[in-house]
């Protein structure tokens, strides 16, 4: 009973120690949690090496008041929650033709990098308002900028639906949808993406020349409208919302069957597509009826290249697609370059049924390996021998990827063997928990069998963590039990023997 009862008050000393323990971890992480918790967030932390080189770029120390979320300036307009929706929710999405274009930073007074893009903002505005006066650039409606405080009083519902908790966040609105600012905040650049997301999302073409010269920068795509076709009002109205939709990264153009352009496309309605000549773009033909869905699903594949460079940048278009693409992992050796060159011919045959997008990927490049490594981690150099084939697609909004590395080479590589592989559930990778311990059980399995070295590493790190957790405990017991017996002597509980 004595022996019961210290080991009892043995307990409730250990349990004090660990609470006490527990609250002194928790103040002095108590500082740096609220600074993350001020930071933490997509626009407050990720891009604070964006924001410094902003700074440097500026040529200006980027500070500003703190107090500046009631900045007053000659550009940008503060909106309190009520007037949020009668100059911009209103105007972006009840207005046919709306007098401008809303632009609006969400921002914090805590936050440091809204501090410094406000001064950022007020510069492009002023660039956008010159710009104006200069030139009229084409544009039927133009930008306008505001600021929104997340603080006030009734804006966290407007700032829980745009900002998200990420701030300061610079959203365009237009024609009922919303375009976030990804780029860095610098009064350049987001002068330039103001007046691009804000111009005609569909430009009237009669000349080739114009075409072209837009095409020497960027993807071009041209409608050749029929004027007595029934649809032309549907399929124009479609055309438009494919711009929207694609208006920081592409031009859209229409045109009609009597202009010099429309005269040189042939007949009637049909679409086109050019691009800069380092893209390689190989656009497929119309196969069926120009229609609402077919328009769509052409411009949706032949946006890209037969053979996709795949790296962070073009990840974002693949996924946004919702395809499935293909993609070859390969060196530089030249085995690896003859590889890449029999990948491009089988694409070029393959992708006739628009089913299919390809890509390849550079296992020597670093930024490769990067998204290897965080995206597809069972494609990691140091798992797997190159080159390999693997496919990947956007699944309501998740990366889902299948690799096998008994997959088929690119010679063998058909229509029918990219169906097997997406039908097996054990190649299938997605973010769920079961996905995540298979492929860390293949990752395992894969280390092991690179080398001896491997294997042994496996074999021996779990014993040697199940020995190390025993001595642990077989050291805490033998404390313990050290300890009872101290309480027990100061207590007097053992026997005396005369």
């Amino acid at each position: 009973h004595g022996r019961s009862e210290a080991a009892q008050m043995r307990f409730r000393h250990c349990f004090a120690a660990f609470v006490v323990a527990s609250e002194e971890l928790l103040l002095l992480a108590a500082p740096v949690t609220a600074e993350s918790g001020k930071n933490g967030d997509t626009g407050a932390t990720v891009e604070q090496k964006a924001t410094k080189s902003e700074s440097e770029i500026s040529g200006r120390s980027n500070t500003a008041d703190t107090n500046n979320g009631g900045a007053k300036s000659q550009f940008i307009e503060e909106l309190t929650a009520q007037s949020f929706v009668e100059k911009v929710e209103k105007i972006a999405n009840l207005s046919d033709i709306p007098d401008y274009q809303p632009l609006v930073m969400f921002h914090m007074p805590w936050c440091e990098h809204c501090r410094k893009t406000i001064p950022e903002l007020e510069e492009a505005a002023g660039k956008v308002a010159q710009a104006n006066e200069r030139t009229k650039p084409g544009h039927h409606v133009l930008p306008k900028f505001f600021m929104l405080s997340c603080a006030s009083n009734g804006s966290q519902g407007i700032c829980k639906t745009y900002a998200i908790r990420s701030y300061p966040s610079i959203i365009a609105f237009r024609a009922g949808r919303s375009i976030r600012y990804t780029r860095p905040r610098v009064a350049g650049v987001l002068a330039w993406w103001a007046l691009r997301v804000t111009r005609l999302a569909v430009t009237n073409a009669s000349s080739k020349a114009l075409v072209d010269s837009t095409a020497e920068q960027e993807v071009t795509f041209v409608l050749n409208l029929a004027t007595d076709s029934d649809n032309s009002t549907q399929l124009l109205r479609t055309w438009e919302t494919l711009a929207l939709e694609h208006i920081e990264d592409y031009t859209f153009f229409h045109t009609l069957p009597d202009s010099p352009l429309g005269r040189m496309l042939g007949q009637a309605p049909s679409v086109h597509v050019q691009g800069p000549s380092s893209m390689r773009l190989a656009p497929l033909p119309m196969s069926s009826p120009i229609n609402v869905s077919s328009l769509r699903a052409w411009v949706n594949y032949n946006q890209f290249p037969p053979v996709v460079n795949v790296n962070p940048k073009t990840l974002v278009g693949l996924r946004r697609s919702g395809l499935i693409v293909v993609v070859l992992v390969h060196s530089t050796s030249p085995v690896a370059k003859s590889v890449l060159r029999d990948f491009q011919a089988k694409a070029m045959e393959l992708r006739t049924n628009s089913k299919f997008l390809f890509g390849s990927m550079n296992s020597s490049d670093e930024d490769t390996v990067q998204l290897l490594n965080g995206k597809f981690p069972l494609l990691a150099p140091s798992l797997l021998a190159f080159p390999a084939i693997f496919a990947f697609t956007n699944v309501q909004g998740q990366l889902v990827y299948w690799e096998d590395p008994r997959f088929v080479t690119v010679n063998e590589l058909t229509a029918d063997a990219i169906e097997r592989l997406l039908a097996d559930p054990s190649a299938r990778h997605d973010e769920s928990l079961a996905s995540w311990l298979r492929e860390r059980r293949k990752m395992i399995s894969r280390f092991a069998s690179r080398s001896r070295t491997g294997l042994l590493l496996v074999l021996v790190t779990p014993i040697a963590a199940c020995c190390f957790l025993c001595a642990c405990c077989k050291a805490l017991w033998r404390a313990l039990c050290a300890e009872d017996d101290l309480s027990l002597d100061s207590l007097g509980c053992h026997e005396h023997v005369d």
